[in-house]
């Protein structure tokens, strides 16, 4: 089951240790809704079959706004979804910005999953501005 992050659960719901895996979502688009299908397939693998602990989200842009805009997904009109955001302690270790096979997921997945803090930030340019800190959270 996805947790909706809103401003007012966005700072219980990522201050965790558990892996979180946040698919920024758009209702009108359909890569979005294809992209949430395969997700659902992935946290079931994942939650019943290899009893791991993800945390699996949705950010609605269009409500969500400033988060998104604070995450990267979005800037004014322009809004850049399906994106996974891949957060692990509290850093945003990886986005995707499009829609990726269900294949494609479960490697990403397999990665980030065995990760070791700090092991592997892919997105340097944003992995300080999304210290739970730093986002004023």
């Amino acid at each position: 089951m996805f947790v909706g992050l809103t401003s007012r659960n966005l700072k219980q719901e990522i201050a965790t240790e558990i892996p979180i895996v946040v698919l920024a979502e758009a209702s009108w688009s359909k890569s979005c809704r294809k992209m949430k299908g395969i997700l659902e397939r992935i946290e079931e693998e994942y939650i019943k079959k290899r009893n791991q602990e993800v945390k699996f989200a949705i950010l609605n842009v269009d409500r969500e706004y400033k988060i998104a805009e604070r995450w990267g997904v979005r800037r004014g009109f322009k809004v850049r979804v399906p994106a996974l955001i891949f957060i692990k302690d509290g850093i945003m270790v990886e986005r995707v910005y499009k829609s990726i096979t269900k294949d494609d997921l479960s490697m990403k997945m397999a990665q980030f999953v065995s990760q070791k803090p700090g092991d592997g930030i892919t997105d340097t340019k944003y992995s300080s501005e999304f210290k739970l800190t730093t986002l004023g959270i």
